[in-house]
């Protein structure tokens, strides 16, 4: 059994964070524990599921040890040292990053009317 995940994304501080631990080997569904060190504020680690989620609050490095535990009778478990970097927000950085669908939709003098797109946002 084996942690198959080698970094993590970093986060800016007060946006929503999502990340996916994963591993092979073992029995699953595996369980998912932090055995050394903490994640950043705000974010929590999902037993079941291996999800890292939330909105961190402040601004750091923070290095922990992850530990998934396979569902078999003989118990196998692997550990991986990880760290998660919570960046401060720039004057130029926008929370908007990717691709996003639009849809307009009313009514005009000629009836009813709809307006359908897409933009790429990078963050700048």
């Amino acid at each position: 059994m084996a942690i198959t995940t080698t970094s993590l994304p970093n986060g800016i501080v007060n946006t929503g964070y999502s990340a996916m631990l994963q591993a092979t080997g073992g029995t699953q569904p595996y369980t998912w524990g932090l055995t050394v060190g903490s994640l950043p504020a705000g974010l929590n680690l999902d037993m079941n599921t291996g999800a890292i989620t939330g909105m961190p609050t402040g601004t750091g490095t923070s290095n922990f040890t992850v530990q998934a535990t396979d569902s078999s009778m003989s118990v196998q478990t692997a550990t991986k040292a990880l760290s998660i970097t919570i960046n401060s927000a720039g004057p130029n950085d926008s929370l908007l990053n990717g691709t996003y669908a639009l849809l307009f939709s009313g009514w005009d003098g000629n009836g009813a009317l709809a307006m359908a797109g897409s933009v790429t946002a990078n963050g700048a």
